[in-house]
């Protein structure tokens, strides 16, 4: 069981996801996303990394583009009810 489970961790290439560094730094969230913080987007974004690993940055970006949109329009449509 535990060799099983070894193999799959390297298979799946999670044997140095503790050295991982994101894709992209909160600098850059900021200013493309024109936030004061990173915010929520920051703290997925290595969830977005793990699930995506032959992802680059500039795909990371473009995933917080969208879900940036579609939160800001669940929260305006949220303030008009």
């Amino acid at each position: 069981m535990k060799q099983s489970f070894i193999s799959l961790w390297v298979q799946l290439g999670l044997e140095k996801v503790w050295d991982m560094k994101p894709l992209v730094n909160g600098k850059e969230i900021t200013s493309v996303l024109q936030l004061k913080s990173g915010g929520p987007l920051q703290q997925k974004l290595l969830s977005w990394q793990l699930a995506h690993p032959s992802g680059t940055a500039e795909d990371c970006l473009d995933w917080m583009m969208e879900t940036h949109s579609k939160l800001v329009k669940l929260e305006s449509d949220n303030s008009v009810d």
